[in-house]
């Protein structure tokens, strides 16, 4: 599993496109069906969609390599 990391401000995904129309979660929508989500109090992302994992991973890794290289992301736990 991924998580932002503890020292950053999550307002930081707004520069990738996420937007905080809920209160609990930032999100982002990619493609068809598709929502990655970073949870606000525990800082996990998390990945709502209805592909298939090999379409998933077309429109995902590019945005989640992005906020690696920006060291936004830590792995806390198996990559679901």
């Amino acid at each position: 599993m991924l998580k932002i990391k503890d020292n950053v401000d999550l307002k930081e995904l707004e520069k990738y496109g996420f937007n905080n129309k809920y209160s609990n979660d930032y999100e982002k929508v990619i493609g068809y069906a598709k929502t990655i989500w970073c949870e606000i109090d525990t800082k996990t992302i998390w990945l709502e969609d209805s592909m298939s994992y090999f379409d998933r991973d077309d429109y995902i890794q590019p945005l989640i390599q992005d906020l690696i290289k920006a060291d936004l992301v830590e792995k806390v736990g198996e990559i679901e």
